[in-house]
């Protein structure tokens, strides 16, 4: 094939990767079949295989470079499994998503073994490190098995919020009491925000107790920034909720939209892998300038809530590993 024949192939891939829409992705599918002479099984190869190099790329990128402020994780439920994700933001503000794994559910042994690879490949934090995480038990325990206490835990409060509102029957005074979390936790400083916070909790207890124990379960780590004295709003803004890496599990959903089945475990991963590679330079930073009063804090104190052991890193193995038309043999693939 000639070297023209393999960057067209490439650039077919490129395409059908990005995700078409439902309604066009078939006949544009026939279309770059039609026009550069391909099969659907020739265009499956490719893409196995242009996949398979982005995941391997991904998974072996090393982070020597960068010193860490920030840790965020989530997961997506897909065919079955449990994707954990993890993103990091870097002290100048870059976002960078670090690796992925697969669970049956939000297992924190699964997370440790995430973990310890970014170790070995070069992750480094401040003296303390902000994780923001929805609340997940199995999450938090692996994150603190291997960062111990060096681990600030930010709860989301967007999720905080719905979890608290949804034992309020009435509509109105659940808009009611999400405004009031919500003001509380824009106030400044740790101290007021609490109080407020307290202050919802007391009433919630008078009349919801159910509300009320899920906003005193976990309160405190949802004024994980406020203890840290972060006071810049464009900080607090991109960490009080998980809506950064919640926003790149949705692009994984767009982009893998026509998939029908996911045949293996091989599969899920090359997509992730391939995509995230692809979409990681659309990530807008938050910048030096507004991270300088986050990362001084962080780097300066070491987090006197955290807690667990620190883990050293271990060897654990890496798991990476048409039809009727292109458009039936990207999905398989």
């Amino acid at each position: 094939m000639s070297q023209r024949g393999l960057v067209d192939k490439e650039k077919v891939v490129r395409g059908l990767l990005c995700g078409l829409s439902r309604r066009n992705y078939r006949q544009a599918a026939q279309i770059f079949m039609d026009s550069m002479g391909l099969s659907a099984s020739s265009v499956g190869n490719v893409f196995v295989a242009h996949t398979a190099a982005l995941l391997e790329e991904f998974e072996t990128r090393r982070f020597d470079n960068q010193t860490f402020a920030v840790l965020l994780l989530d997961s997506k439920y897909l065919a079955g499994m449990q994707m954990i994700v993890a993103m990091g933001i870097t002290t100048e503000g870059e976002k960078i998503v670090l690796g992925f794994t697969e669970s049956r559910t939000e297992n924190g042994a699964q997370l440790v073994s995430l973990l310890q690879d970014l170790l070995r490949r070069g992750f480094t934090h401040t003296d303390t490190l902000l994780v923001q995480v929805d609340g997940s038990k199995g999450l938090r325990k692996g994150v603190s098995e291997v960062f111990g206490s060096a681990a600030a835990f930010q709860r989301c409060q967007w999720h905080k919020r719905t979890n608290v509102t949804s034992y309020i029957k009435d509509e109105q005074e659940a808009t009611r009491i999400q405004r009031r979390l919500q003001a509380a936790w824009e106030l400044p400083t740790y101290a007021e925000a609490r109080a407020a916070l307290v202050s919802v909790h007391v009433e919630l207890q008078s009349w919801c107790p159910k509300a009320a124990r899920s906003l005193e379960e976990g309160l405190e780590d949802t004024l994980t920034l406020h203890r840290l004295g972060v006071r810049k709003q464009a900080v607090r803004d991109h960490l009080k909720t998980t809506n950064i890496i919640e926003n790149l599990n949705s692009v994984i959903t767009n982009r893998s939209r026509n998939v029908k089945r996911w045949r293996s475990s091989g599969m899920r991963q090359r997509w992730f892998g391939a995509i995230f590679m692809q979409y990681e330079s659309r990530l807008t930073p938050i910048g030096r300038k507004n991270m300088a009063e986050l990362t001084k804090v962080l780097r300066t104190s070491r987090c006197p809530w955290g807690s667990g052991v620190s883990a050293q890193p271990t060897d654990s193995g890496r798991s990476s590993q048409h039809a009727s038309g292109a458009a039936s043999a990207i999905a398989r693939c």
